[in-house]
């Protein structure tokens, strides 16, 4: 009976022993480590709309997930998709005109401006010859000077007329000047940008997920309007998470960007997850006002990231954490 007891004794000394030293191998029960406690924050992306317009689809909630590149709202494009069909045709119409200017005018209309320099120069010899005989029977007495005088003015407005359509032909000849094909090209340049602009609003009527994520935020509705720059949604990336904790002055010197750290939430008590410093602030600052006693909140510290693969999706933003960093000896 004796040694029964003796070896119950020797059992819960051997236990408590297992206890003890398994607690002094606990990270956060080690003298050379540095304790804080703080919350896990998450990249917030706002989703603004490019474009202003009548939103025609938007089927999400707050908590649902998307895929980068995946359609989460639609802009009413009918309006777009018209200007998009004057605009092309107000190029092709440019273009059209362009070429024109380049070749010159047709053959047909160069050889009817010819003939009909041909027909005014007949008809001006003509009104020359009944201006001669005119003034020869004028000056004889036989013609009245009103007749005289229609005959010298049908003369000139025959004389006009050929020359005006001699220099006509002489433009045909030579094609248009080149400031107008300067200034169709320029005009033609302004068309296709045009062309261009509207097709990038259409693009940016389907408004995508930036990233993979939860919607946190959701300020659009389905047949509201939306003006340029309009807020639609705010999505969290939890791929990639950080808690964000403070240290005194003491303790920030100890740690440097790359040093690796353990961290403990209260979903998994006995389960530590690894993370690195990513982020150490150059300044000091009062303790943020969430910290729970006025005493610490009057302390100067230094503001500490830790990043945290989040894969798994198991942080959550806003999620108490506590980290433990291993210091150096």
């Amino acid at each position: 009976m004796t040694r029964f007891f003796v070896k119950i004794i020797f059992l819960l000394i051997t236990a408590n022993l297992f206890l003890y030293v398994s607690g002094c191998n606990k990270p956060e029960n080690s003298h050379n480590a540095i304790k804080a406690s703080g919350f896990i924050e998450a990249r917030e992306i706002d989703i603004r709309s490019e474009i202003s317009g009548k939103i025609v689809s938007l089927n999400f909630e707050e908590g649902d997930k998307f895929k980068k590149g995946e359609l989460i709202c639609l802009i009413d494009k009918e309006k777009l998709e018209f200007q998009l069909k004057q605009a092309e045709a107000k190029v092709e119409e440019t273009m059209a005109g362009l070429s024109l200017l380049k070749s010159g005018l047709r053959k047909e209309e160069i050889d009817r401006a010819k003939n009909l320099v041909q027909e005014l120069t007949e008809k001006r010899n003509l009104a020359r010859t009944e201006y001669e005989r005119a003034k020869e029977l004028f000056e004889k007495g036989v013609l009245s000077k009103s007749a005289f005088d229609t005959a010298k003015t049908s003369m000139k407005m025959t004389e006009e007329e050929m020359l005006g359509a001699q220099r006509q032909y002489e433009i045909a000849k030579k094609g248009y000047r080149m400031e107008e094909i300067e200034e169709s090209q320029a005009v033609l340049k302004g068309a296709e940008f045009k062309v261009e602009e509207i097709k990038r609003n259409i693009k940016d009527s389907e408004i995508l997920s930036p990233v993979t994520g939860i919607i946190t935020k959701k300020v659009a509705e389905n047949g509201e309007y939306v003006p340029t720059g309009g807020l639609i949604a705010t999505i969290t990336d939890l791929s990639y998470v950080w808690l964000k904790i403070y240290l005194s002055e003491n303790e920030y010197g100890k740690v440097m960007i790359g040093q690796k750290v353990r961290i403990k939430i209260d979903s998994f008590p006995e389960k530590y997850f690894e993370g690195k410093i990513i982020y150490i602030s150059s300044e000091a600052e009062f303790t943020p006002k969430n910290i729970q006693t006025q005493e610490d909140r009057v302390k100067l510290v230094y503001a500490l990231k830790v990043g945290i693969n989040n894969n798994k999706g198991i942080f959550k933003p806003g999620m108490p954490a506590d980290a433990i960093i291993e210091i150096r000896k």
